[in-house]
């Protein structure tokens, strides 16, 4: 049966050419570093498909289970995991001779398995340090450019925030100086608050006359003895109540400036001191007299 099946396939034929001779971390890492994801995938559905026709002959054996793997992390390495697996049990069986005959369309498909030996094999394995290295560098470097695109979104929206802010606080600004240019009056034209704030007087109603006697005498009753009132926000009302203190406070000084003038003109003038003088002069047309004569003793 063996000798009657052919088939091709370049990774079978290498792996069951080499699997009694070659060690299986050696075949492991020619496989990985020659093979792509598709053609071992595809040699190991072929493994599958021929052993699936050897437990027909052979119902005693309970053959291990090959799940089917679909794209993933490390798939390659798991693939191969698998296909050596399958042939380690037949081997330990003795079911490789049972398997077709696996051959390979040009010696160039399969991995010269010499590179991996003697002073070469020093070289693949510094190779594979630095590819691995390379993708733990990869890894690293992918996770802080993700870092710093986050962070640079992060301060991208505090910025477009802060500017929002602000412009709001130089609009509200903006608005209140205008409020407060516009609104408040000249203390000499200041309006009268009590009055604008009063409630108005309800006129009579000339219509008086007209008004129904039925019950919507009560209507108008109610609707006379609670008259419309104004009313105000409360920002009218704090704006009345600013302007109301404004105006106390400039009359009070006001009055202390006028209650300051009238006492400082009720206090008398106080007479000039006149000056003391010592001296000897007897002159009488002068205004500078002496205090007291001086005496020559004798």
């Amino acid at each position: 049966m063996a000798d009657s099946v052919v088939v091709v396939s370049s990774a079978l034929c290498f792996l069951k050419n080499k699997f009694e001779r070659v060690n299986v971390k050696q075949l492991k890492s020619a496989l990985l570093d020659f093979y792509d994801i598709e053609v071992v995938s595809g040699a190991k559905s072929q493994l599958i498909e021929d052993v699936e026709a050897l437990k027909s002959s052979l119902s005693s054996v309970k053959f291990p289970y090959l799940p089917r793997r679909r794209d993933g992390e490390n798939r390659l390495s798991r693939e191969i995991d698998d296909i050596l697996s399958l042939f380690t049990f037949l081997d330990e069986h003795k079911l490789l001779n049972m398997l077709p005959r696996y051959v390979a369309d040009s010696p160039d498909a399969m991995p010269p398995i010499r590179l991996y030996e003697g002073e070469l094999n020093g070289i693949i394995s510094m190779i594979k340090r630095l590819g691995d290295r390379f993708d733990e560098y990869s890894l690293v470097l992918s996770t802080i450019s993700r870092d710093l695109q986050l962070l640079q979104a992060r301060c991208v929206a505090q910025v477009a925030t802060c500017d929002q802010q602000q412009q709001q606080q130089s609009i509200e600004r903006s608005s209140v100086g205008n409020n407060k240019t516009t609104e408040q009056p000249s203390a000499g034209n200041a309006p009268d608050w009590a009055v604008i704030a009063s409630t108005p007087y309800v006129h009579a109603n000339r219509f008086d006359l007209l008004r129904s006697t039925d019950d919507d005498e009560h209507s108008d009753a109610a609707a006379q003895a609670d008259p419309y009132t104004t009313v105000q926000s409360r920002r009218g009302r704090r704006r009345a109540r600013q302007l109301s203190s404004m105006n106390q406070a400039t009359e009070q000084q006001q009055q202390q400036q006028q209650q300051q003038q009238v006492r400082q003109q009720q206090q008398p003038a106080r007479p000039a001191r006149a000056r003391v003088l010592l001296g000897k002069s007897s002159n009488t047309d002068t205004k500078i007299s002496a205090a007291r004569q001086l005496r020559k003793k004798t």
